[in-house]
């Protein structure tokens, strides 16, 4: 195939995928394409979730302020959260610096995408527990200071109420772990895809195939927590009737 005929199949495979984020005029802007859109996405996933934090870490200090003079035993369990958000943020920087290393390095695009693809591989089991991590120490950090402003304190805790809380909280973990699970698999799927040896059969279809796989997969996901969570605010309702 000549320089021409293969441009010209590029452009072609470019206007049937509908000619947007990708510039593909030859494979290797399209190598160059995916290794961008893939270091973007990560690293606004952990900048987001080191924010995230940093913000909970904001929160367990006015918490701290808010329960010393009232019940100082919830300031204390305060105090003992901040280290610990801490240090996963330290972690979390971390990995962000890491992997900015493997996706800003000036090497060739092979070398790039194929850094980029092991870090995903061997970190993404602790990248997820750590990301999950968030909404561990976000949602009691929130709930300390709603009663707070509600109540003046941390009101004592009925039979209904320790079984909902807690539930939220681990409900809130699984789906943070497998939304962000789901993210992290398609980047790994994306690079694959571009280090794979692409047939110019498949060129009208790359595009269009990473971009629906991962839509419908977040959208299920996305369905499948908001039918639990519909599940088990009928379960509350059914157990408040209940006299629970």
């Amino acid at each position: 195939m000549n320089d021409n005929k293969f441009k010209d199949m590029w452009q072609k495979a470019d206007f049937i995928m509908g000619n947007s984020k990708y510039d593909l005029s030859n494979i290797e802007n399209f190598m160059s394409s995916s290794s961008k859109q893939v270091s973007e996405k990560i690293v606004k996933l952990f900048q987001g979730v080191i924010v995230l934090k940093l913000l909970i870490l904001i929160v367990l200090f006015i918490d701290i302020g808010l329960y010393y003079n009232v019940q100082v035993n919830i300031a204390y369990f305060c105090m003992l959260l901040i280290p610990i958000v801490g240090l996963i943020v330290l972690f979390e920087f971390r990995l962000l610096k890491k992997f900015k290393s493997c996706s800003d390095n000036l090497q060739n695009i092979n070398s790039k995408l194929t850094n980029m693809l092991q870090f995903l591989k061997g970190n993404s089991f602790m990248s997820l527990i750590s990301i999950s991590s968030t909404y561990l120490f976000g949602f009691p950090s929130m709930m300390l200071l709603y009663f707070f402003i509600e109540y003046g304190e941390l009101r004592s805790m009925g039979s209904l109420d320790i079984f909902v809380f807690p539930t939220l909280c681990f409900l809130g973990i699984i789906f943070t772990f497998v939304f962000n699970q789901k993210i992290i698999k398609s980047q790994v799927q994306h690079l694959e895809l571009s280090m794979s040896d692409i047939d110019e059969n498949m060129l009208p279809f790359l595009k269009d195939k990473m971009e629906s796989q991962q839509k419908s997969e977040r959208t299920i996901t996305i369905l499948i927590g908001f039918v639990v969570l519909l599940s088990f605010l009928v379960l509350i309702a059914i157990l408040k009737s209940k006299g629970f």
